[in-house]
């Protein structure tokens, strides 16, 4: 196999280029991810690999009891799932894991299912002690940048936003689950959300931002007569 660089020509063997393929694949093979739960908990994890075969589809935390109840109690299909960065180095997601549960506040029992600060795999092994060391080195003096911090943040927050149900009070995690909840298909939801439509089924649906916001706004609003 022949590549072409600006001073000229050079060889590489189609053995040395498969090996570095692998080579490569294997090292940046990390992800780190975060799971919330309809009720706002979340789990930050990181892994290696591909991220479904690390989560399947929920049964992948048998040994993590409170996130496995409140995935049988809500159903795996309504536990939102962000895959913050992928491909990367096993430093670099440790970093980042560490970073998210620092910011999300998820070693709090009323806030996350998170047992540490991370850095451990999550099969129960721990990060080989050269790992850890070689990552610590690493942070050693380093200040994320403004942008950064708000880049980080960004990748943790849900990519769906919950929908609340004005008329009844109930808030659904997505608009899918909504829309299964009343009956509906996803696009009338949508559409509703868009103000399309003024109610589905009797209900005014509105998107939200904030959902402890939007409970407090809505007994504020039944309260005025």
């Amino acid at each position: 196999m022949e590549q072409k660089s600006e001073k000229g020509v050079f060889y590489i063997t189609r053995e040395a280029y498969e090996w570095f393929k692998k080579e490569y694949a294997r090292v940046y093979s990390h992800f780190v991810y975060v799971h919330t739960s309809p009720e706002g908990k979340k789990y930050v994890g990181h892994g290696k690999g591909k991220p479904n075969n690390r989560w399947d589809s929920g049964y992948g935390y048998k040994n993590m009891p409170e996130l496995m109840e409140d995935i049988k109690k809500y159903g795996w299909e309504n536990v939102i799932k962000i895959r913050c960065m992928e491909n990367i180095l096993e430093e670099s997601a440790i970093r980042l894991e560490q970073f998210l549960i620092r910011i999300n506040r998820t070693t709090d029992p009323e806030r996350g299912y998170n047992k540490s600060v991370g850095g451990e795999t999550e099969g129960g092994w721990h990060s080989s002690e050269e790992s850890k060391t070689k990552a610590a080195e690493k942070l050693k003096g380093r200040k994320n940048k403004p942008e950064q911090i708000q880049h980080m943040k960004d990748a943790a927050a849900p990519r769906y936003k919950p929908v609340l149900n004005e008329t009844t009070g109930e808030m659904y995690p997505s608009q899918a689950a909504a829309a299964e909840a009343l009956g509906v298909d996803k696009t009338t939801i949508s559409a509703a959300l868009r103000g399309k439509l003024k109610t589905v089924k009797g209900c005014v649906l509105k998107r939200i931002e904030h959902e402890k916001q939007a409970r407090m706004n809505l007994v504020l609003k039944r309260k005025i007569p």
